[in-house]
């Protein structure tokens, strides 16, 4: 007795002798030439026996799952591969007496549809022979000399179909567990088709010939690849073209000549295939789908544990595990390198709701069973494979969305705002290259948090976002003086890490140190702030610089300081109205110019000539240089010294003389042994102080006493001819302070 297998090839090889003596009038020469050589005699019995080459042999029928047997001639021809343009209309109208199942069911192909074949292949009718080096005639396009047999889950074996057909099913989520492939044609002496199977749980499978199995049936284990060649004459005649329709994906792109085709790593079933012969040195077939790549082999696989479903299944680089839409949390990721990465590991860490941030692991991040949400992940590759990729990564957080990508352990999702991941895509890429989308942000944390105290506004507070934070505390253009502020840099995970910050206050003075949210300045007594400082601490020192500037009342902002330096005006009485801060990589470029970041009063030292034509001490700010009791001054001297740059001018008004010109820095104002006295002064600060000092003066004139208070070159004195200046007094401001005292009648 004949096996089953053995009696299937013969059937299927009478079956093509049948078809083509039947239909010789449309087969090409070399088949006609055969069909010719060999005759069919019909019994009675259902028996036949034919002549094929000189030899004869019964076939004897055997029953088929279809209902048909092989002794029907009609149903013999009809229900086997004859022509790869078997329906080349697309007139699938004669199925159904066939026996042939073609009709598509929704968006499924299964087993003898044509409809797949590609458009810019010729058809075995529209064929041109060709010679091969025997001289025999081989047609152009070979795909009507294959015949294709798949092993579908629930199914079992479909009937077979032939090159340019598919093979298996599609839309029906139904497994390819086995594959037979036949080269149907004599004429190739020694040539042959081999296949071998990539198998669920199984690998790669040793190589298997024409009409023998390839894959397994009866476990339920699904062909995910397949590699198919030929071997012989054929070989040298025909390119061999093959696409898998693989489960999640669709139809990948044409592989060949024992190319793999499918996917490896991925647990994507091969659902359907379809094989073709076209001449040595064609072209791929047109795409059946959107995708290029013939064979998808990751360089990574991960799976996420997720809130109420648990595990999912592997997904490879570039594709997301997880869920949106569905405001389910990722509670865990198992990561790992595929072997086409190379060799190393993938090492990840989470930030975890309740916990933190957890150490890195090369097994998994994240927790199962604690129905804890992870908020943000970090990953880095380890190993050979860290020098030839860069590893990518993005994730799906709660009402953030799609954050921008991280790469190479810096963290990707949130912290801070109790907003679980909820997906995660992750890619690697050659090393060096540009990221695959948009970068920024691809973490939201609250980097710093801030809250400030102003007159006739009271408190307001916010949070920062970016990684190097720049934001201000208090208002500018509204004359508001800043009060107090709070400052606070959330999780910044090290034990001793801190931001730490002090005021000096009008009318106290530098308070003590403060840090973490603690208030600096005073509430409820409408007192203002004349200067900050504020540095890190701890580790996050060694890697930021923390940058400040203020905005002055009547001056406006002046220079930079950073790490604990003085910010702002000290003995100046003038208000803080604003302070910017901004925290930069250790070692950034200050974000502006240095220059005048902390002014303190400068020293204004003057003295005065009597009218003996003798010199006093010198006097500094505001004390009383001269005598109210008697005598006169001749003359004055006046010098400026101080950080910022700058000088003083100053002129004297002397009696029967009138205004002298300005001298400067030291210079002689008024006149000396010429028995004149001085009737008026004025003064005022030269360069850069003129920004931010303002210099006040006042005289004692004979007989009516002081003056009031004038300043920035304003006269002060008298125009009368008998009230001479006994004293005088000098005083500096800071710009746009209150005068020291009454400023009425200055000058009469």
């Amino acid at each position: 007795m004949m096996g089953g297998a053995m009696r299937k090839h013969l059937k299927s090889i009478v079956a093509h002798s049948v078809a083509a003596a039947a239909l010789a009038a449309i087969l090409s020469p070399f088949t006609a030439a055969w069909a010719d050589e060999g005759q069919f005699i019909w019994s009675d019995s259902g028996v036949g026996a034919s002549t094929i080459a000189g030899e004869s042999f019964e076939v004897p029928e055997v029953e088929r799952a279809d209902g048909y047997s092989a002794g029907d001639p009609l149903q013999s021809i009809e229900s086997s591969v004859l022509l790869s343009d078997a329906h080349p209309d697309g007139n699938h109208a004669d199925d159904a007496a066939t026996g042939v199942v073609s009709e598509p069911i929704g968006n499924e192909v299964v087993a003898g549809d044509t409809g797949g074949f590609p458009s810019n292949v010729p058809l075995a009718s529209d064929s041109v022979d060709t010679a091969t080096s025997d001289g025999a005639t081989l047609p152009v396009d070979g795909s009507s000399l294959l015949s294709v047999e798949a092993h579908v889950s629930n199914l079992g074996w479909m009937p077979s179909v032939g090159g340019g057909e598919v093979a298996g099913t599609t839309g029906r989520d139904l497994d390819l567990e086995a594959l037979r492939i036949i080269l149907l044609d004599s004429q190739y002496g020694d040539s042959s088709i081999e296949i071998r199977a990539h198998v669920e749980n199984l690998g790669w499978m040793d190589w298997v010939g024409s009409g023998e199995l390839a894959g397994t049936t009866g476990r339920a284990y699904a062909i995910e690849a397949v590699q198919i060649r030929l071997t012989g004459l054929a070989s040298e005649q025909y390119d061999l073209w093959y696409c898998i329709h693989s489960a999640d994906v669709g139809w990948l792109g044409w592989a060949k000549n024992g190319e793999s085709a499918g996917s490896q790593g991925w647990a994507r079933a091969a659902q359907a295939i379809e094989v073709m012969l076209l001449p040595k040195g064609s072209q791929a077939p047109s795409p059946l789908g959107n995708t290029s790549s013939a064979f998808m082999t990751p360089l990574l696989r991960y799976r996420a544990h997720v809130q109420d479903v648990g595990w999912q299944g592997y997904v490879r680089d570039g594709y997301v595990a997880g869920t949106t839409g569905r405001n389910l949390s990722l509670e865990a990721l198992d990561v790992s390198l595929a072997d086409a990465a190379g060799l190393g590991a993938i090492a990840a860490r989470a930030h975890v709701q309740d916990i933190g941030w957890q150490d890195w692991s090369t097994s998994m991040c994240g927790t199962t069973g604690c129905g804890l949400p992870v908020e943000a992940i970090c990953l880095n590759l380890e190993g050979e494979a860290s020098s030839r990729w860069d590893i990518w990564y993005r994730v799906h957080s709660a009402e953030f969305g799609w954050l921008g990508w991280a790469s190479n352990g810096d963290p990707a999702g949130s912290q801070g705002f109790a907003r679980p991941v909820q997906a995660i895509e992750i890619r690697l890429q050659a090393k060096g290259s540009d990221a695959p989308g948009a970068e920024n942000p691809a973490f939201m944390y609250t980097s710093l948090r801030y809250a400030s105290h102003s007159a006739e506004i009271g408190w307001r507070s916010n949070d920062s976002f970016d990684a190097n934070p720049d934001v201000i505390l208090g208002v500018t253009g509204r004359a508001l003086a800043l009060q107090a502020f709070q400052l606070a840099i959330p999780g910044v995970g090290g034990t001793g890490e801190s931001i730490a910050y002090s005021a000096y206050v009008a009318n106290t003075g530098w308070q003590d140190e403060v840090s973490d949210g603690q208030i600096a300045g005073t509430t409820g007594k409408n007192l203002p702030l004349e200067a900050v400082k504020i540095r890190l601490v701890g580790e996050i020192a060694d890697q930021y610089d923390v940058w400040y500037r203020s905005h002055v009342a009547n001056i406006g902002w002046i220079g930079w300081r950073k790490n604990g330096g003085s910010s702002g005006t000290q003995g100046l009485a003038c208000p803080l109205e604003a302070v910017e801060i901004a925290i930069l990589p250790k070692g950034s470029e200050a974000p502006g110019s240095q220059v005048n970041a902390f002014i303190e009063k400068p020293a204004i030292s003057y003295s005065v000539c009597n009218e003996r034509a003798s010199w006093g001490i010198q006097y500094d700010n505001g004390a009383i240089a001269g005598s109210m009791d008697s005598g006169y001054l001749q003359a004055f001297q006046v010098r400026y010294s101080g950080l910022v740059v700058g000088s003083v001018s100053y002129r004297a008004k002397v009696s029967g003389v009138g205004w002298l010109d300005y001298v400067t820095d030291g210079g002689v104002a008024g006149s000396i042994g010429q028995d004149g006295s001085l009737q008026a002064i004025a003064l005022r600060i030269e360069g850069d102080g003129a920004r931010y000092y303002d210099i006040w003066y006042r005289v004692y004139l004979k007989g009516s006493g002081w003056t009031g208070w004038a300043s920035n070159g304003a006269s002060a004195g008298s125009s009368h001819p008998s009230r001479v200046v006994q004293a005088i007094q000098i005083a500096c401001t800071g710009k746009g302070a209150p005068a020291p005292g009454s400023t009425i009648s200055a000058y009469a």
